[in-house]
């Protein structure tokens, strides 16, 4: 029970048992207040938490996007080897064929 609200309550004219009643029923109401000011206070920590972690998914998404274009570079890269390796491979066929009509002439 609340003693200021349990006196001011008798002193403004109300009964005994309503003034008691009155203040204990604040007196439950601070303990609720007490009981939200702490879930609050989880909830403002699981609030920076988050922050924290999309701090954090925004490096990872830069970092994938850098990967991701490193990748395209890699891909242009090998899209020329195997062009060049294409080419070489017509070239060596051309090769082995003049050493195949060589060896025929010579017989």
């Amino acid at each position: 029970m609340i003693r200021e609200v349990y006196e001011a309550l008798k002193e403004a004219g109300a009964s005994e048992a309503k003034a008691a009643a009155a203040a204990e029923a604040l007196a439950g109401y601070a303990r609720y207040e007490e009981r939200f000011t702490r879930i609050e206070d989880r909830f403002t920590r699981v609030e920076d938490r988050l922050g924290r972690v999309e701090d954090r998914l925004d490096r990872m998404e830069s970092h994938l996007d850098r990967m991701h274009s490193e990748f395209g570079v890699v891909r242009t890269d090998l899209a020329a080897i195997t062009a060049q390796l294409g080419m070489l491979h017509w070239l060596l066929g051309g090769v082995a064929m003049g050493i195949v009509l060589l060896l025929i002439r010579t017989f």
